[in-house]
């Protein structure tokens, strides 16, 4: 699963939560670790963790939360 900066990013009710600022990555194997998600607000940034991912394309990516 590749994960880029600049994928939208939706909640598993599909709304949009935001966009892929930042992907972390294991710095000996250089798979992804964790990727951060920001709605533009740096204050309202989340790391998010590839066993929270439900589906990834080139499209888009839908997490397994809910924003309130």
């Amino acid at each position: 699963m590749e994960i880029q900066v600049g994928a939208p990013v939706f909640d598993n009710n599909g709304e949009r939560f935001g966009e892929v600022v930042k992907v972390v990555r294991d710095i000996w194997s250089g798979e992804i670790k964790k990727f951060l998600v920001s709605d533009s607000t740096p204050s309202n940034a989340e790391l998010f963790s590839l066993s929270q991912v439900l589906e990834a394309s080139e499209e888009r990516i839908r997490i397994d939360i809910t924003r309130e």
